[in-house]
């Protein structure tokens, strides 16, 4: 009797602790959310790689070059902190997809044009797309589920991060290394790109079928 209790018991922690995943992969805006910003991650995790050697080997405009291409989109994030309270739940779907594609066609557009002032207009642009992504994926999950499991909800989209971004490094490493800093931005922008494309895509099919 004893051992029937702990079994249920046993189930329906892990009932409790899968409930948030389930539930955002059971939504469609969540599920292609969470695709969409797990691969551009990925791929924004290889530009993170690139930045150091695109700004003193390609451009060669050493460290403080590399400096003020960083804190570009360092500001970047903070001007599109600023503008993603007013994201609403209804437009916050569009706001996450068209915030991917514009982030990716600026990475890659540095990449094609290595130039010190299009890079820093390029990357303080993207900075601002990633801050309304992130912000409007927040926005889906939050209205996704129920309140008692939001917390779980929310730390599911941090692992989900942690995972891209560690996914992203391994590559992004290798990638610099054989095709050089600045076609490793074009990857990592045209990979975020496509990448978003893509779930958008996969998204409206799921949609039309049911």
């Amino acid at each position: 009797m004893q051992k029937r209790e702990s079994e249920v018991k046993e189930e329906s922690f892990f009932a409790r602790l899968i409930a948030a995943p389930v539930l955002l992969l059971r939504n469609r805006k969540t599920r292609a959310g969470l695709s969409s910003i797990w691969g551009a991650i990925i791929f924004t995790s290889i530009y993170n790689v690139a930045l150091v050697f695109f700004a003193v080997d390609t451009l060669k405009v050493g460290g403080i070059g590399y400096a003020l291409l960083m804190q570009a989109f360092i500001i970047g994030r903070l001007i599109g902190a600023r503008f993603s309270a007013r994201i609403t739940e209804s437009a916050a779907y569009q706001v996450l997809l068209l915030s991917g594609i514009i982030m990716g066609a600026m990475i890659a557009s540095a990449g094609l044009v290595p130039n010190l002032f299009v890079a820093i207009i390029a990357f303080l642009c993207a900075g601002i797309c990633n801050a309304l992504q992130i912000a409007a994926l927040r926005l889906l999950i939050y209205n996704a589920v129920e309140e008692s499991i939001r917390p779980k909800a929310l730390s599911t989209m941090g692992t989900v991060n942690t995972s891209a971004m560690f996914i992203g490094y391994c590559v992004g490493a290798p990638a610099v290394a054989y095709f050089g800093p600045a076609l490793s931005l074009v990857i990592s922008g045209v990979g975020t790109l496509v990448i978003t494309l893509i779930s958008a895509v996969f998204s409206r099919l799921t949609t039309t079928s049911q």
